[in-house]
């Protein structure tokens, strides 16, 4: 039977999935229903911000873009070198200690999940090959689809957070509380830093995800033939 913070979990990313349904341009399946929170799941769930950052790449054939983003990838810190994309979370929380007739304890959680996405951006040259065009724009949703995967990690690990600490019980001193609060958080953000690590390691840095460039088919790249 799922726990309180696998519903959890399953619950904020299904309200995600919603929010973004409401602000596409397509119309929402019909009989969906935004999630509902009670006062206690409420209260561990983070904020969440999102970031774009793109570096320019340019290029007008495949192995040029592909020589590009060698070079210019973003900087992974969790393995010290280069990848086309990255994605980069920071979790961030604040509490309050209430003296209570058990001992110190947390109150008043409050946390923030910050997730930046690094991408490539290219400024397609006039008479690129619409083969090309259409290689690039499919390999950028794959690679997208595969980021996602680390946000939902970053994700995962606010809430973990949240949760994790409004069930910490009480200590004789809140000195005593604070230095487990900061072994346990500590903790939590190692093991889903390792988690992102697993999950490349799984999809091969998105490779099993489509995340390829240039594609496995260079056909797919043909020139057209100039007309007479």
């Amino acid at each position: 039977m799922p726990s309180l913070k696998e519903d959890l979990v399953l619950s904020f990313i299904i309200s995600l999935l919603f929010f973004i349904l409401i602000i596409s341009p397509t119309p929402a399946p019909p009989n969906q229903n935004s999630p509902e929170f009670n006062d206690e799941t409420e209260s561990l769930i983070p904020i969440v911000r999102i970031h774009y950052d793109y570096y320019p790449i340019d290029g007008t054939t495949a192995a040029e873009l592909r020589s590009q983003m060698l070079q210019d990838g973003s900087m992974s810190e969790l393995e010290e070198r280069r990848y086309d994309a990255y994605t980069k979370w920071r979790v961030q929380w604040s509490y309050n200690h209430a003296m209570t007739e058990q001992g110190c304890m947390t109150a008043s959680l409050e946390g923030q999940v910050d997730i930046t996405f690094t991408l490539p951006q290219w400024d397609t040259p006039p008479n690129t090959s619409s083969s090309l065009i259409e290689a690039w724009n499919q390999y950028l949703a794959a690679l997208q689809v595969h980021e996602n995967g680390h946000m939902v990690n970053g994700l995962e690990a606010g809430i973990d957070v949240l949760y994790t600490l409004s069930r910490s019980p009480a200590y004789s001193s809140c000195q005593e509380l604070e230095a487990s609060v900061d072994t346990t958080t500590e903790q939590i953000i190692h093991y889903y830093n390792q988690q992102d690590i697993n999950y490349d390691r799984h999809t091969q840095h998105g490779l099993t995800q489509g995340a390829v460039f240039p594609p496995a088919h260079p056909s797919a790249l043909r020139e057209p033939r100039p007309q007479d």
